[in-house]
């Protein structure tokens, strides 16, 4: 069976609100992004799209102004009402009132990691220096990285509670959270970093500008609120909240630049173990809140496409 790649850049079940200028755009090939997204020659830039799946007036708000313009290649399509800025250039289709776009969702618990053979436990809840994960690292209760950022070697972190990270991320890696995610200081761009970063709350990236704050993979939150500052985001970004009003995006000087690579994902050293089938809490749309027996994924392949 042969899957779509997943289409859209920002992709959220509730509001996406920009300010400071926006530019969203696609590629084939993230490695051309190696002289800054400026210097992309014309010719290789495809067209990245955005959608929100909230039928309120302002869905999608892209404010911008004569000295922070905002730029969508492709697509502005939601459930509700779009407001465009006035130095705003959407050059795909402006889709109001559109049908869902059905996104993902996913059960963080179900990427647990306990109990599989080889998991190093993470013992501190505050650790000082840089946080190395090489295979597999579980930490059972918030984790802070007050400096030295985190460097992932093929590493898997699942952490029972919230995380943040000072001093920003590097390498190649999965992050799963079961609280909210903060990071701080992103690193500038290198196509050796590839990182998935799924939390079941909030989730929020501070840069220290575009051309000098990159993140390539994919980020995906469950919780009311996603933030984005400051950055060049490299893959898809995707609030998937079934919860209130969804999940709201807020994006402030933000260049997110649509990549199938960097939302694969392949981790075969990882060698992760399925788990016995256990109750699971799920938001099931138009039912609520059911329980439903399911075996964790653990899958080492991280694929937003088969979401889609």
């Amino acid at each position: 069976l042969n899957q779509p790649p997943f289409k859209w850049a920002i992709a959220s079940t509730g509001k996406v609100h920009s300010t400071g200028g926006l530019q969203v755009l696609g590629v084939k090939d993230f490695g051309t992004l190696i002289h800054g997204v400026e210097n992309l020659p014309p010719e290789q830039i495809l067209p990245g799209h955005l959608v929100s799946d909230s039928s309120d007036g302002q869905a999608l708000l892209l404010d911008s102004s004569a000295s922070a313009p905002t730029l969508v290649t492709g697509d502005a399509q939601t459930m509700g009402g779009v407001n465009l800025g006035a130095s705003t250039t959407v050059r795909g289709q402006v889709k109001q009132h559109a049908e869902s776009a059905k996104l993902p969702e996913v059960v963080v618990e179900n990427y647990d990691p306990a109990g599989v053979s080889g998991v190093q436990d993470i013992s501190q809840s505050t650790l000082s220096s840089t946080l190395n994960v090489s295979g597999i690292s579980r930490r059972t209760g918030s984790l802070t990285v007050n400096q030295g950022g985190l460097a992932l070697d093929e590493g898997y972190l699942y952490v029972d509670g919230d995380l943040e990270i000072y001093g920003g991320l590097s390498g190649k890696g999965a992050i799963f959270s079961t609280g909210d995610v903060k990071v701080h200081g992103l690193s500038h761009f290198s196509t050796a970093n590839l990182q998935a970063i799924v939390a079941k709350g909030n989730l929020e990236l501070d840069g220290s500008g575009p051309g000098a704050s990159s993140f390539q993979g994919l980020l995906m939150s469950g919780g009311g609120q996603l933030k984005a500052r400051q950055v060049t985001l490299v893959g898809s970004f995707v609030g998937t909240s079934r919860d209130g009003q969804g999940s709201n995006i807020d994006l402030d000087q933000v260049k997110l630049v649509a990549s199938p690579q960097a939302i694969h994902l392949d981790f075969p050293n990882l060698l992760m173990q399925p788990q016995p089938v256990k109750p699971v809490q799920v938001m099931v749309p138009g039912h609520g809140l059911q329980t439903r027996e399911v075996s964790p994924i653990l899958d080492p392949h991280l694929d937003l496409s088969r979401f889609y």
